[in-house]
């Protein structure tokens, strides 16, 4: 401290002047001083620095400290602006939602991301959730109970919608051997279509009634020619959106075979289709799903076993639980049917509750864009 203190009383202030003007007020305390080119330069003290100045322009003048201060507030804040910056960027990617995601795309619900979106408060391009990550997963769980799981996760500036369901039966191949079309199973409003086999006979916006050909099968139909031979096997989705009102009769109480929520998994060795090793069901009542790791052929395989735990749940149902469970059997028959991505249930509008004596009678209008298209033999 004394050596600075020191540095600082002697070599605070560096002065230029010209030789001419040192000469004739020659400082008393001066270090260093060199000459160059009719100027001199040297340091000096703080008293002496007073005594020069205002004496002549031609003086220059340099207080070391305030520079150094000037210098070392220059870093500080460069340092502290970096540090609030990174402690922003953090804060902004915990506590900011930027993207909401589904873990398996195949398992995509447009419904699903509505009733998440519905617990996320837009902030310009992001997002803020009002309910933790825990209280959402286990209402979407409340809410749609077929799945075997759901539940969601964060992962920084993303918010992860994590869906397991129980395997769907698998559409029968189609018979290429039938010849037919593809007709409306219900009125609509013709959105988009995507057609493997057959003519389009209807366009975009288009008004259609039940029954009425989508598709025809008939390659030559522009032409007027009817004969079979003609026609070929029509294929496609046909995207319209409908409107239907469906009545459910909601029990006061329901003894139904549930998830629970609850999941464990194990790993599991297997020859052929039989396990060597790998730990036991853990529930009476679940559905098991089997991922496999590794195998070779039929012969080997190395798997992840997930076990999803049903219990027989027995619920009691009021006018609002009512219309929740109805709703949810409405999406739920909409999953089954599902057999384009692009589908959705756009809105569920409750137009009536009716109590019975042991039941809720709850009457529902359904928004959807959805595949109408069915195929028809023709002989």
């Amino acid at each position: 401290m004394a050596k600075l203190k020191k540095l600082l009383l002697f070599k605070r202030f560096f002065i230029i002047m010209p030789k001419a003007l040192f000469l004739k007020k020659l400082p008393q305390i001066a270090r260093q001083v060199e000459v160059k080119d009719n100027q001199v330069s040297f340091w000096t003290n703080k008293k002496e620095a007073e005594r020069l100045k205002g004496i002549s322009e031609e003086i220059v003048i340099a207080d070391q400290l305030k520079i150094l201060s000037k210098w070392l507030f220059f870093k500080h804040t460069i340092g502290l602006f970096c540090i609030i910056f990174l402690a922003l960027l953090f804060i902004s990617s915990n506590f900011f939602i930027r993207e909401i995601v589904f873990a398996n795309e195949n398992y995509a619900s447009p419904e699903v991301y509505q009733a998440v979106r519905g617990h996320l408060k837009s902030l310009g391009p992001v997002y803020v959730l009002n309910t933790s990550v825990s209280e959402l997963s286990q209402t979407l769980r409340e809410t749609y109970s077929y799945y075997a799981w759901i539940g969601v996760t964060r992962k920084g500036g993303k918010l992860i919608i994590d869906i397991e369901k129980e395997d769907s039966p698998q559409h029968p191949e189609e018979d290429l051997t039938q010849k037919g079309d593809l007709v409306a199973s219900k009125e609509g409003i013709i959105k988009r279509f995507y057609v493997k086999r057959g003519v389009v006979l209807v366009f975009k916006d288009q008004a259609v009634k039940p029954n009425q050909v989508l598709v025809s099968g008939n390659l030559r139909f522009h032409n007027n020619e009817k004969s079979l031979e003609n026609y070929v096997r029509s294929s496609g989705v046909v995207i319209a959106k409908t409107l239907s009102v469906k009545t459910i009769e909601v029990p006061k109480e329901i003894i139904a075979e549930e998830y629970t929520g609850k999941v464990k998994s194990a790993f599991s060795l297997f020859i052929g289709t039989k396990p060597i090793f790998g730990s036991q069901n853990p529930f009476a009542l679940s559905y098991v799903k089997e991922h496999k790791l590794f195998h070779l052929g039929s012969f080997f395989s190395f798997s992840q076993v997930v076990f999803y735990e049903k219990d027989w749940i027995k619920n009691v149902h009021d006018a609002a639980s009512a219309i929740s469970y109805a709703q949810s059997q409405i999406i739920m028959a909409f999953e089954n049917k599902r057999t384009d991505a692009s589908e959705q249930l756009q809105n569920l509008h409750v137009l009536s509750v009716i109590e019975q004596s042991n039941s809720y009678s709850v009457k529902i209008l359904i928004q959807a864009e959805e595949n109408i298209a069915v195929f028809v033999k023709v002989y």
